[in-house]
């Protein structure tokens, strides 16, 4: 209840970032990768070409580091929360303690000082809240992205000793928030990477220091499950995509022999559960690539269906395919895309890469395509989609209008000592009290030990309509 109407006043009042991502409705890691992407790629098509230098940052123990007295005073100056609401988030978050469980031994309870308590579904909606600023601050001189507790913030331009100067001098901004927060960011376990489509700078390690310390530097970052490349090419995510989804492949092989082994349509759902959705991480970032990069992708998806199928080799993929009941990753691609584009468009300013890909214009000079330019280039974004607004249009704090709850009758009264004749008499007579252009729905709420069994009653002014329905796991009211 308090998480519903904590989201509901934020988004009222988009008092979160637009850069943080994480946890947060409509928002996901292939956004936040999609909207890094294609601005480093964007920069790369300018002319002169800009390089860009990103630097990766690692939280130390980010969650149990929160200061909760900032917190409090965070959501009282920036998030406008005060009176009973901000007295129980501080109750919640004090006196809190924990204890370790080794068999069946307790250790002495230890008392947790600082930190939001994780497994909490409160959790990610107050370190958002504590994180907040961070974009208002770096984004002056550099973009920035947030996925919870990754940071990521790059700049683009044509000479590169003036992106290293930006970029140190918004790590020092950085360095000053972190202070102020009791935050600590861990330059060991940090790192840079420089993207550009120059081949004598190839090598090029950009010169960015924290806290007197140079930061390594990688020339494939890893980003949110997202292997980069200086590029964009995508050829090393790709490779990842296939080296994992092999190593899962075995799986298959596994539980698939001839005489003892799972029948074809166990093999094809475990197929989907743990192995495609590997493949397609990622998708509208790397669908870019080249087809013979894709068609690498393919081939995994027809080893795993002539270990459904149990086919030879020697069978020709199409019928291996359509044996296995698996559509070619180029054709589920293909609706995949449209469908996430366009409803990624849908969401308006509510989501920063909606607002980016409203707004975005085709620069391309280079011969490659970005995810954006090809996007446009097949038709598959829609300027005519409805807007879906990621704002709960409800306050939770109100309820349903028009919508009342009778759970009781007009007086106290005790089943076991009561007159049935009584009690019906009381019910039909609140009953009689409801108008008749109202719609009344009720429910038995009757279960019992071995089977659940629900039933409904709804009358409309026009019509009355039974529902019964009948489901063994599931408790119905």
């Amino acid at each position: 209840m308090i998480l519903a109407r904590l989201k509901y006043f934020l988004d009222l009042n988009d008092l979160l970032d637009g850069a943080q991502y994480g946890f947060r409705r409509g928002h996901g890691t292939t956004d936040q990768v999609l909207y890094m992407c294609q601005k480093i790629r964007d920069a790369q098509n300018n002319k002169p070409t800009n390089h860009s230098i990103a630097v990766f940052l690692d939280l130390s123990k980010a969650f149990d580091r929160v200061w909760k007295h900032k917190l409090i005073i965070k959501l009282h100056e920036y998030g406008r929360i005060n009176g009973r609401a901000l007295a129980w988030i501080h109750d919640f978050l004090g006196r809190r303690a924990i204890r370790v469980k080794y068999n069946n031994t307790l250790s002495d309870s230890y008392k947790i000082s600082q930190g939001v308590p994780q497994g909490s579904v409160l959790m990610p909606i107050l370190f958002a809240i504590y994180l907040t600023g961070i974009e208002e601050l770096l984004t002056r001189r550099c973009e920035v992205g947030i996925f919870a507790d990754d940071i990521v913030l790059w700049k683009s331009g044509a000479q590169v000793e003036e992106i290293e100067s930006d970029v140190n001098l918004a790590l020092g901004d950085l360095r000053e928030f972190a202070d102020h927060h009791k935050l600590i960011l861990n330059a060991n376990k940090s790192y840079v990477s420089f993207f550009t489509t120059n081949k004598k700078l190839y090598n090029y390690e950009p010169r960015v220091r924290f806290d007197r310390q140079n930061i390594n530097t990688v020339k494939h970052p890893k980003y949110l499950g997202f292997l980069l490349d200086p590029e964009f090419t995508c050829n090393k995510h790709i490779e990842s995509l296939i080296t994992k989804s092999r190593r899962r492949l075995n799986i298959l092989k596994y539980i698939s022999g001839r005489d003892w082994g799972a029948n074809a349509e166990t093999l094809r759902t475990t197929y989907i559960a743990l192995i495609r959705p590997i493949l397609e991480y990622g998708l509208p970032v790397y669908f870019c690539a080249s087809d013979s990069n894709l068609q690498k992708l393919e081939r995994v998806q027809l080893s795993a269906a002539r270990i459904i199928t149990g086919l030879r080799n020697s069978c020709p993929n199409k019928i291996v395919l359509y044996e296995a009941d698996l559509q070619p990753l180029r054709f589920r691609g293909g609706a995949g895309l449209e469908k996430y584009f366009n409803k990624l468009i849908s969401y308006g300013s509510h989501n920063r890469t909606s607002l980016f890909l409203r707004g975005w214009k085709s620069n391309q000079r280079l011969k490659k395509n970005s995810p954006m330019s090809l996007a446009t280039e097949l038709n598959l974004i829609s300027r005519e989609v409805e807007c879906h607004s990621l704002k709960n249009c409800i306050n939770p704090s109100e309820g349903l209008l028009g919508v009342f709850f009778h759970t009781e009758l007009q007086q106290a009264v005790n089943k076991a000592d009561t007159v049935p004749a009584l009690m019906k008499q009381m019910a039909l007579q609140l009953i009689n009290e409801i108008p008749g252009v109202d719609i009344q729905i009720y429910t038995d709420g009757s279960k019992n030990e071995g089977k659940s069994i629900g039933s409904g009653y709804i009358k409309t002014p026009k019509n009355t309509r039974k529902i019964k329905l009948r489901n063994p796991t599931i408790a119905l009211c």
